[in-house]
């Protein structure tokens, strides 16, 4: 299975953002798993340990960058969980397609516990310098949404992780979810692990003005 590939985003941390499969790619070049909705493309499926009960049948495309790719594999909506944040492969109640934008990983999200059923994920560090960063987003969180990353001033990029009580906060939400995308400007409380990556206590994103 390969990820839809972008022309858009650089390559980043790693599962942790968006792809859109590149303009003019056929089934074989890697749009056989790409499920489109609502205008977005979602992530490859993601199995859980024990099965969602499916909802009604969900109309998608492979999107406007695959061409001649054939029928998009069918999909389902998941009882009690807004479409727009995660579809169900028909046929395949534990693999999930997860919109991009939100944080999984965190405790407020709807299918967190589904995904993360022995509570994680843990805090990389509890001790370690607070800062506050004050950055753009760079790239769509994606998949499990574990990280995130910023673009700093100097045109660099920071990635983060984000573990279960990490807070999320957006000016734009989506099925009442946070809703956080490339190019958003963001406020992140950030605590600065000793030998690891930052973790993020607190994240809040507005779009840019």
């Amino acid at each position: 299975m390969r990820r839809p590939r972008s022309s858009l985003l650089a390559a980043v941390v790693l599962g942790s953002f968006v792809a859109a499969p590149a303009a003019g790619l056929g089934q074989g070049a890697g749009c056989g798993d790409a499920v489109f909705y609502h205008g977005t493309y979602y992530s490859n499926p993601v199995k859980l340990a024990k099965p969602l009960t499916p909802g009604r049948t969900i109309a998608t495309t492979f999107g406007p960058h695959c061409v001649n790719a054939g029928q998009p594999d069918s999909v389902r909506a998941i009882a009690g969980i807004s479409p727009r944040l995660a579809l169900l492969r028909a046929g395949a109640p534990r693999h999930v397609h997860l919109a991009p934008g939100h944080f999984p990983a965190t405790r407020g999200h709807p299918l967190h516990a589904r995904l993360y059923p022995r509570g994680g994920p843990k805090a990389t560090c509890r001790t370690g310098k607070v800062v506050t960063w004050r950055y753009a987003i760079g790239g769509s969180p994606d998949g499990r949404g574990a990280s995130v990353g910023f673009r700093t001033s100097g045109g660099g990029f920071i990635g983060a992780d984000v573990y279960a009580g990490t807070k999320i906060a957006s000016a734009v939400t989506v099925a009442g979810e946070p809703y956080v995308v490339d190019q958003y400007r963001a406020s992140a409380v950030v605590r600065k692990c000793q030998g690891g990556r930052p973790l993020v206590l607190k994240l809040t994103a507005r779009p840019p003005s």
